[in-house]
């Protein structure tokens, strides 16, 4: 229904990666309504995916990109692969 409302092919939506959602993520609401509410990714959340999905020539640029707004997030402490590993490790 809604590749047809937006005039998107009938495969636009890539659900390739719900085999690594292993759990809720807590990103931003971006809607909410009786019985609904919807969520982006957390940006940890993201940042795991993509390392996990790892392709060098499509990823890199991402994931540094991902990191890079992760690092603003306030409480968001990624100054050693270590901190880092305990951010996206969860997920």
């Amino acid at each position: 229904m809604v590749a047809d409302e937006l005039d998107l092919p009938g495969d636009w939506l890539n659900d390739g990666a719900k085999g690594y959602l292993v759990r809720e993520s807590e990103g931003p609401v971006l809607y909410r309504s009786a019985g609904i509410v919807v969520r982006t990714v957390a940006l940890a959340h993201l940042l795991a995916l993509k390392l996990m999905a790892w392709r060098d020539d499509v990823d890199f640029s991402d994931a540094l990109r991902i990191l890079q707004a992760l690092e603003e997030e306030p409480g968001a402490d990624c100054s050693t692969l270590e901190k880092l590993s305990e951010l996206v490790g969860p997920f």
